[in-house]
């Protein structure tokens, strides 16, 4: 997958399939930032994200889903962003409106490499 986005620097991607999108955070060295164990949370499930930078053609914001009733609704999701489509603000923007539409965050900081907010 991560072929495929060098391959089409201009392409948005978004990637729902598990599988595919799992690969491509191994690939990208992005599956050990995320926790495989749920946190608390009351019994509800739980989203971890995850933002990344440093790839030379889009800004990726990983998703985790765990703990969600139904069992198809756990698992990885990606958003691709193309950089010369969009900047770094605008990926921030996109990152914190999905954010807030995960339930009550406890914080969020997007880490883009070299950012100001690092």
């Amino acid at each position: 997958m991560n072929k495929n986005l060098l391959e089409n620097p201009n392409q948005p991607f978004q990637i729902q399939d598990n599988a595919e999108a799992k690969s491509l955070l191994l690939e990208l060295g992005l599956l050990e930032t995320f926790s495989d164990k749920m946190a608390a949370n009351n019994g509800a499930g739980t989203t971890q994200i995850v933002t990344y930078g440093e790839h030379p053609t889009h800004f990726i914001i990983a998703l985790l889903f765990l703990g969600m009733t139904l069992a198809t609704d756990n698992g990885y999701y990606v958003v691709c962003m193309p950089k010369n489509q969009f900047s770094e603000q605008q990926a921030t923007e996109l990152f914190y409106q999905i954010a807030l539409r995960q339930g009550f965050p406890l914080g969020i900081k997007p880490l883009w490499k070299g950012s100001a907010n690092n």
